[in-house]
């Protein structure tokens, strides 16, 4: 009798536990990031297996040149209910909640007028700039690869200003550091 009381006591337990973190807004509807800032830029170059590493030269080649833009996030939300003790659905993957409007690369100079192209994570497939739609979905850590789809008209050294504007009108800006460029 004594261990069948023990029992419910502990079922009881559980359950009240269980139903404690139901009441939390955030217990695993989404785990969402807010971009803050551009927080680096960095050169790399991509080798002709579409390898990228990182630039240990002051020149490169237009054609293997990649400049990689990470972004500050902030937690907005995040799972709550993670002491579950027993098997519950997975959560959805981290995620942001912008959406890009712009993206543009102009040299300082205005003397190296090109489009660009930009890849997501693992810079598998690069699309063009003007073809980015709004409702693209961003997986945490947020970055982008950029690259230009033209050579210069001359070996030189390049300063870019990158300017990203969102749908809801939050402007980033940053200046990357020269770098030279050959056709």
């Amino acid at each position: 009798m004594k261990r069948n009381i023990l029992f419910g006591f502990l079922l009881i337990g559980l359950v009240v536990m269980e139903w404690g973190c139901d009441d939390i807004p955030a217990a695993c509807k989404s785990n969402s990031y807010n971009v803050v800032a551009i927080d680096s830029t960095q050169f790399l170059m991509m080798d002709s297996n579409s390898y990228l590493k990182s630039l240990s030269i002051d020149s490169v080649a237009f054609d293997e040149f990649v400049i990689k833009v990470d972004f500050k996030t902030e937690l907005i939300s995040y799972l709550s209910n993670s002491s579950s003790l027993y098997a519950t659905p997975p959560c959805p993957p981290p995620n942001s909640n912008w959406f890009i409007d712009k993206i543009s690369v102009l040299d300082l100079d205005e003397t190296y007028s090109t489009d660009w192209e930009m890849a997501e994570r693992y810079y598998e497939s690069f699309i063009n700039i003007d073809s980015l739609r709004g409702n693209e979905f961003w997986n945490v850590p947020i970055e982008m690869y950029l690259r230009p789809k033209s050579s210069p008209a001359k070996t030189e050294s390049y300063q870019f200003k990158i300017r990203i504007e969102t749908a809801d009108g939050n402007t980033f800006e940053t200046t990357t550091d020269p770098i030279i460029i050959t056709p």
